[in-house]
């Protein structure tokens, strides 16, 4: 229905948008630009199901938009990119290389850069979470 392309259409421009300000918060090159690569939807059912770890690394951002996420549905857990390179070392490097964690909230977009790693904790809530995820490559400016 028209209406429902309407919404669409808004939720691609504000994935656009956000996109555009990540990169260049990030301060990735700025002789290039970035591009929604591909884009899929994602049901982690109730009750116990998880994402386990997920490294997207074909691309240069990632970005998840929370179609449906309810209270207790399993946080997502950003690990730092070294993480995995440090994990076994016989000593612990400094600074302690954290783990980001993020409750999702319905409506929420999060973009990050695709060297991080990430999973999710297993969904309590009564109700599937729902996502729209993409990656983002990108193109030289002409």
């Amino acid at each position: 229905s028209r209406y429902n392309e309407a919404r669409l259409e808004s939720l691609i421009n504000e994935i656009k948008t956000t996109t555009f300000e990540a990169w260049y918060e990030l301060e990735f090159r700025e002789d290039l630009s970035p591009v929604i690569d591909s884009m899929w939807m994602n049901v982690v059912y109730p009750k116990g199901e998880m994402r386990d770890q997920a490294h997207h690394s074909k691309y240069s951002m990632y970005g998840i938009y929370y179609l449906q996420a309810d209270e207790n549905c399993g946080d997502l857990v950003l690990h730092h990119p070294l993480d995995g390179m440090t994990r076994n070392l016989p000593y612990q490097p400094k600074p302690n290389l954290d783990r980001y964690k993020i409750k999702p909230k319905t409506g929420e977009l999060i973009v990050f850069p695709s060297s991080f790693v990430f999973n999710t904790k297993e969904n309590k809530s009564e109700s599937n979470r729902i996502t729209l995820e993409f990656g983002i490559t990108y193109k030289l400016k002409i």
